[in-house]
């Protein structure tokens, strides 16, 4: 978020709040507002031009100013002005305003921004735009694309998810928002209800349960539901699963590629679920009568 960038900045310059609060002549009220992502965003451009700094998106197409970049980006997800207000909650004159280059509050901005993976940061200004290295959203004999039989069931239960941010390029999954390879997911801000099928390998595999995790705890998400290897004996299962998320495992090996695929997987599979209510746990066991439903 845009608040969290203004501390980082703010605090690597070695500035209390008061004191970029003097230096911008705003209030210390206003300055502690913006680190919390709130407040007027003229007011917030004034602070962070003290600073030399301009805002900056990782996953922002070219255009004529930010509000123009976000539209194109809207478009790329292929997201209706109607759709986006609905998954930002935020009104569609808030939207217009802001496509149109008049953006009035930070966190307007920032809801924007995140559904739609914008990735916005602070950068020094006419430094070049940063490089980021996509390494969370492998390929290859990494990616196990999710059984259908098995999405079936969870949309019966769950619906349409709000976000999958390791999304496949094949028969995706049934969301509203997919962050795919060059988005970056594992750096992005999850929102909503959020479906991960994560890359296998040991290494992404873990940074990508810990996500889930963090993304939970940090109240970004209302539900995470997770596929994962039921890999009982690692660190990233103690770490990020055990008691801490509600766990289904499921019966047998799923075949991963949809029905007829011969892609069986040489590992037992598990649901691992943040933020799931009771009853949805209770239509999921209902769902899944031969797996056994373990509630943390």
């Amino acid at each position: 978020m845009l608040g969290d960038e203004l501390r980082k900045k703010r605090k690597a310059a070695k500035l209390s709040i008061q004191a970029l609060a003097t230096q911008t002549h705003l209030a210390y009220r206003t300055i502690w507002n913006f680190e919390q992502t709130g407040g007027r965003f003229d007011l917030f451009l004034k602070a962070i031009t003290v600073l030399a700094l301009e805002i900056e998106g990782r996953n922002l197409p070219e255009g004529t100013h930010l509000g123009e970049q976000l539209k194109k980006l809207r478009q790329r997800r292929k997201l209706s002005q109607r759709k986006l207000c609905e998954l930002a909650d935020i009104s569609r004159p808030a939207l217009i305003a802001l496509e149109k280059k008049k953006i009035h509050h930070l966190a307007i901005l920032d809801k924007v921004g995140r559904v739609l993976g914008a990735g916005l940061y602070l950068k020094p200004v006419n430094q070049a735009k940063s490089f980021y290295t996509h390494a969370g959203n492998a390929t290859g004999q990494d990616y196990w694309q999710t059984p259908l039989e098995l999405l079936s069931k969870l949309y019966q239960v769950f619906g349409t998810f709000d976000l999958d941010p390791c999304s496949g390029r094949n028969k995706p999954v049934k969301a509203k928002v997919h962050f795919l390879e060059d988005d970056d997911g594992l750096s992005l801000p999850w929102f909503g209800a959020v479906f991960v099928n994560p890359p296998y390998n040991q290494q992404d595999l873990k940074r990508w349960i810990l996500k889930a995790l963090t993304e939970h705890q940090s109240g970004n998400t209302r539900l995470i539901v997770v596929l994962v290897p039921a890999r009982t004996d690692t660190r990233w299962w103690h770490q990020a699963i055990a008691q801490k998320a509600d766990i289904l495992f499921l019966k047998g090996r799923l075949r991963f590629g949809g029905s007829g695929s011969d892609n069986t997987a040489p590992f037992p599979s598990a649901l691992a679920l943040y933020g799931a209510s009771d009853i949805q746990l209770q239509q999921l066991a209902t769902m899944f009568p031969e797996s056994w439903l373990c509630r943390r």
